[in-house]
């Protein structure tokens, strides 16, 4: 078995807008089978890099060739944590602007 790779390590930052390719296609990966222990397979949140890797809702950076497109699978949880709070935050930016500096509706 393989270890995970070594850009992975580091503080987890999801990938700035100017960094992306606005044609990029979101896609949901995980290692290929082999790569690393069936334990850390799960599925990652990720869009390509300039520098040609694929980085993770997360904050990790994956080789694209060690890693599959899947359709299914168990997702990665701190992908789906930071998606969720990224879209939360997004709906209160969004009830404030709509309802001004008094807050939400309540």
């Amino acid at each position: 078995m393989l270890s995970p790779d070594s850009e992975c390590s580091g503080t987890p930052e999801w990938i700035s807008a100017d960094r992306i390719d606005p044609d990029s296609v979101v896609r949901h990966v995980r290692y290929r089978a082999g790569e690393v222990g069936e334990s850390q397979r799960c599925v990652h949140v990720v869009l390509p890099t300039a520098q040609g890797l694929l980085a993770s809702a997360c904050g990790q950076r994956f080789a694209p060739g060690r890693m599959e497109d899947t359709a299914g699978g168990m997702p990665c949880l701190a992908c789906v944590q930071r998606l969720a709070a990224a879209e939360r935050g997004g709906t209160a930016r969004r009830l404030v602007d709509e309802h001004g500096e008094g807050g939400l509706p309540g």
